[in-house]
């Protein structure tokens, strides 16, 4: 497993896709730079929740999405349209090991990179507090983790359509329905994620009423189980698929 995780680490930073990472993590510094210079806020109070909440959007949400689609999608997906998926399988390593080496690798990546690129925008921005500092790391963790789960499983389903079915899963589950004040958003990801964030911060007093039922109405511990157990499920469905499933190698679509 060790050696199918450093063979995929390799892997993440060959050609562009290393330039597209590195680009995705540097992209929030500049606008966050032009916040701290430029931003005009009524109070000390509504910048640490504006610039916290901004935070989080873009490290617990955005890239944490948004790289893992990417990652996550092609643990699988790309080496059936690379073609080496039988160099991988035929390796004396069960599929599962294979499976989560490249998993492992992913997240361990991911998490260290986007947790680099906030804190230093942490310390650019100035205004949020070192609690929300960690509270959106933990978010982001959870985040990578269960993101990179749920679109390795795509991978393993939609092995040519991958990147297509990851970006109607955060369109649908993680950004209409996490948000629509529905039963269906326990369901999803991303609002458990935002609990254990506001949870964990310090702006339980700062967020008026109705903002705060938006935000989270679970508690710490059912918000991380009910994460744990969505990646968990999906771990344990995708290792099921690359187990059982004879994966076709050709150029048909």
């Amino acid at each position: 497993m060790f050696a199918v995780a450093q063979l995929h680490l390799r892997q993440m930073f060959a050609g562009s896709r290393r330039w597209l990472l590195l680009v995705c993590m540097a992209i929030p510094l500049p606008i966050l730079t032009l916040i701290r210079t430029q931003g005009e806020f009524r109070s000390p109070v509504e910048e640490q929740v504006q610039t916290s909440v901004f935070l989080y959007a873009i490290y617990a949400l955005a890239l944490p999405a948004l790289a893992s689609m990417l990652y996550g999608t092609s643990i699988i997906g790309a080496e059936v349209q690379n073609q080496t998926l039988t160099y991988l399988f035929t390796r004396p390593i069960a599929r599962w090991r294979v499976l989560m080496g490249k998993y492992l690798a992913n997240v361990g990546i991911l998490v260290a990179l986007t947790t680099l690129s906030l804190t230093i925008g942490w310390a650019i921005v100035g205004a949020v507090s070192a609690q929300n500092l960690a509270a959106i790391a933990v978010a982001t963790v959870f985040a990578t983790a269960t993101y990179n789960a749920v679109f390795a499983l795509l991978g393993s389903i939609f092995t040519r359509r991958a990147l297509i079915a990851g970006l109607a899963y955060l369109g649908v589950s993680e950004i209409a329905l996490a948000w629509a004040p529905t039963f269906g958003r326990n369901f999803t990801a991303q609002y458990h994620m935002r609990s254990i964030a506001f949870e964990l911060s310090d702006l339980e007093g700062m967020l008026r009423s109705e903002l705060r039922a938006l935000v989270s109405e679970v508690t710490t511990p059912v918000a991380v189980a009910s994460v744990l157990s969505l990646c968990a499920v999906a771990l344990i469905a995708t290792c099921w698929i690359t187990t059982s499933r004879e994966f076709a190698l050709t150029d048909d679509p």
